[in-house]
């Protein structure tokens, strides 16, 4: 294991050594692979139990244990907190950077695209916390979305 977090403190400087554009490509890809090994079925599940509305869609996010969901303008923003990063190389003490909240980013995106095609969204980190003990990281993404690939405007929340 020590090989490892070894391994990844190079990788972490790596990352940090990309431009922000690069970065995106990467964690994309990454978001992409992590979301279909756990969390897209129970985004499909409450979608589904929101029959596809996109203000259910965040309440209902706001009933799981963990995670905060809100309207902040029905229909267009809303605010999606993480209470602590679900990152699994996080969790084993692999990856202690706040740049994973990109890879959060770029999951929120994803899940976003895929359940609602037709429309064009927008997700911020707003907040990014690492509280001193390790292994607890928090991070809030503010979610805009607009109709027919417009893209929704964030207030400076």
């Amino acid at each position: 294991m020590e090989y490892l977090k070894s391994w990844f403190r190079g990788f972490e400087q790596g990352i940090a050594d990309l431009q922000p554009q690069q970065r995106e490509v990467l964690f994309r890809a990454c978001a992409v692979n992590c979301v279909h090994g756990g969390p897209f079925g129970l985004y499909r599940s409450l979608f589904e139990a929101a029959e596809g509305d996109l203000d259910r869609f965040f309440v209902k996010i706001d009933e799981l244990e963990g995670v905060r969901g809100e309207s902040v303008c029905a229909g267009r923003e809303y605010n999606l907190c993480f209470e602590a990063c679900s990152c699994a190389l996080h969790r084993a003490g692999c990856v202690n950077t706040p740049m994973l909240c990109e890879c959060s980013r770029q999951s929120v995106l994803y899940v976003m695209s895929e359940f609602w095609p037709d429309r064009k969204f927008g997700v911020e980190v707003r907040v990014r916390v690492r509280a001193e003990c390790p292994g607890r990281m928090t991070d809030r993404h503010a979610v805009a979305g607009a109709e027919n690939g417009s893209a929704g405007r964030s207030s400076g929340r």
